[in-house]
């Protein structure tokens, strides 16, 4: 079966595949949710956790930490970005647990990425998965906190 690569067509797609999907995703983010800003799907490379020293930190400092990250191994890390759209978060994440039953940016200790895309003023976060609540995806104000750090995708 095929589902658009909408918030409620991961979440049908996942628990058809077994997974739990995500409990909480905010009402306002799916009924506000732009159908026409859709992208094909495609593969992505992202990584298991936030990267390591980007909790804490404001969002325009986890943004130059990022470019900081990548100017370390350029030739290696050419082309990761902060995400951008927050569905290729939520696909990554719950794909990689119906493959093997591995939970990234789960809740132990909370963990959230941030995302570039910005909702009623706030950047989202996604994470904070197989809490009893599942993937949280909501949005967040831009001020340092502990659980929230980015992790980075590549797109294919």
């Amino acid at each position: 079966e095929i589902f658009p690569a909408t918030y409620q067509g991961i979440e049908k797609a996942s628990k058809l595949r077994g997974g739990l999907g995500s409990r909480y995703i905010d009402s306002d983010i799916i009924s506000q949710e732009d159908p026409s800003e859709l992208q094909e799907m495609r593969w992505i490379l992202m990584t298991k956790d936030v990267l390591l020293g980007s909790r804490s930190r404001a969002y325009d400092s986890q943004v130059l930490f990022v470019q900081d990250w990548i100017s370390e191994n350029s030739s290696l890390r050419e082309g990761f970005e902060i995400p951008e759209d927050p569905r290729d978060c939520i696909y990554g994440i719950l794909s990689q647990f119906c493959q093997d039953q591995t939970r990234l940016y789960s809740s132990n200790p909370w963990t959230y990425t941030r995302c570039q895309k910005v909702f009623d003023g706030c950047r989202l976060i996604i994470g904070g998965f197989f809490a009893p609540s599942g993937l949280y995806v909501s949005d967040h104000y831009d001020v340092p906190d502990f659980g929230i750090g980015v992790g980075v995708l590549r797109k294919f």
